[in-house]
């Protein structure tokens, strides 16, 4: 999980999201555990790089 985001990241330069959600009624059990084991160096990662990191509602896109 942790490298295919870092792979996502590229030479970006932020702005964008990271969506985790790989648990739903379909999924394994215990799917979310890759995800919650991957997201310390996620977010490590991010903000070694200067982005700011929030939950989804705080994220400075507005529709029109």
């Amino acid at each position: 999980m942790y490298r295919a985001v870092r792979r996502g990241l590229g030479g970006g330069g932020g702005g964008g999201t990271i969506l985790l959600h790989d648990s739903d009624h379909s999924a394994a059990p215990d799917s979310f555990a890759s995800t919650l084991g991957a997201l310390p160096a996620i977010l490590t990662h991010c903000r070694a790089r200067g982005f700011t990191v929030g939950p989804l509602r705080e994220h400075a896109v507005r529709a029109e």
